[in-house]
């Protein structure tokens, strides 16, 4: 036998296996013991669950405890939401103040946004004891136009080329300088426009070193590219002393008119 109208205070229990609920039903109309709704169940208002409800698919094991809302107070430490499998093990759960566990792994779609000053934290990992940052908070990656900051004046460029890579707080970047034009100088010669200046922290330990020299140093004395802390270019120097390389130093190359590419490696704050 169908209902057709569900009246104030009238109850169904499970002698009645069905009912239909008219567009109309009275306000405050209550159905109890299970019953079930065979097609869609649409609400204008707020569906509610009492504390410690469940929602789930009945025909599968433990299927009413699938999703469970947890009538749960303020804290950090308490759940408001939890999915479990068939053998009533956590895999989803969401905290009081939304932090989310997700228990084996999570497939997305699209990007995942992370706001300024947050990122990934590895901090369950072990690490070595002088760790001081377990947070990965950055990845970019990009072009700048590298210069001769020192050791050359008025240059003029017939390559000036730079990309780099920044993870966290590591950058590593390459630099394809040549000019063709321009007064060497008596200047230290630098290269600057990095995207990045070097940290302050650690006192001239970054730097570059040559993936092709074109012609640009002459000698054979070995040379070395340093960057300077707080700074966003690189000094050229001498390996075997330490010296200083300026513009006019008669083993660079003519206007500096030769290839000088460089890798740099180094970290900024």
């Amino acid at each position: 036998m169908a209902i057709d109208r569900i009246t104030t205070g009238a109850v169904l229990d499970g002698a009645i296996a069905t009912a239909d609920i008219a567009d109309d039903a009275v306000t405050g109309a209550k159905i109890e013991n299970n019953p079930t709704v065979a097609g869609n169940l649409a609400t204008g208002g707020t569906l509610a669950i009492a504390g410690h409800g469940s929602i789930g698919n009945a025909g599968t094991v433990a299927g009413t405890r699938a999703l469970t809302v947890v009538g749960a107070t303020d804290g950090t430490s308490s759940q408001i939401l939890v999915g479990y499998n068939s053998s009533l093990s956590s895999k989803f759960s969401v905290r009081d103040d939304g932090y989310t566990t997700i228990g084996a792994g999570m497939n997305v779609q699209g990007n995942i946004s992370v706001p300024s000053s947050s990122g990934i934290d590895f901090s369950s990992h072990v690490n070595a004891a002088g760790m001081t940052s377990e947070l990965l908070d950055d990845y970019e990656e990009g072009t700048f136009t590298p210069v001769f900051q020192q050791g050359i004046s008025s240059a003029g460029y017939a390559v000036q080329v730079g990309t780099y890579i920044k993870i966290g707080r590591q950058v590593t970047a390459s630099i394809y300088l040549r000019a063709n034009s321009g007064t060497e100088n008596n200047s230290h010669i630098y290269i600057g426009g990095l995207p990045y200046a070097f940290t302050n922290d650690i006192d001239h330990t970054f730097g570059a070193f040559f993936t092709y020299n074109g012609g640009f140093w002459t000698s054979s004395v070995n040379t070395t590219w340093l960057g300077l802390r707080n700074t966003a270019y690189l000094a050229f120097y001498k390996q075997n002393d330490g010296g200083s390389i300026v513009g006019n130093n008669s083993d660079v190359a003519n206007n500096l008119n030769a290839d000088c590419r460089i890798t740099v490696v180094y970290r900024t704050d």
